[in-house]
């Protein structure tokens, strides 16, 4: 689950728990609202059941997260889905070098590789719809 800012390229995300739950949402929009306390939020999310959750609604209002649930089938509308691809890709490059070096691949080692080649240009670049 994660986020990225399209005017200041910051980027959040959580990897922790191993199953997502409605509860886990609610957790990480409370923390992006901590971030960012007075700006305006709008939150671009599929209509997968932990984001539609009564919860999950209550938690959305109470902070004033303005939800835009994206049609079936369009992960493109979400900025989001770039930064993933774009690990995902650095990830399927980094487990080719490490299988032609024959060398033991370390997941933790390589997603740590990949976290900090984000950056705040990338993620502008990724994210950025000239939204406001």
């Amino acid at each position: 689950m994660g986020c990225a800012n399209s005017i200041d390229g910051r980027f959040q995300y959580s990897d922790s728990p191993k199953r997502f739950t409605a509860l886990n949402v609610c957790k990480f929009l409370i923390h992006i609202r901590k971030l960012y306390p007075i700006e305006k939020i709008a939150v671009f999310i599929d209509n997968a059941r932990i984001h539609t959750s009564h919860n999950v609604r209550i938690v959305m209002e109470h902070y004033d997260i303005t939800p835009v649930f994206l049609l079936p089938y369009e992960p493109e509308l979400q900025g989001i889905e770039k930064v993933w691809g774009k690990m995902k890709q650095d990830f399927r490059k980094k487990l080719t070098e490490h299988k032609l070096k024959k060398r033991r691949f370390n997941l933790l080692e390589v997603f740590r590789i990949i976290l900090n080649r984000i950056n705040s240009a990338m993620i502008k670049r990724l994210t950025h719809h000239g939204w406001k």
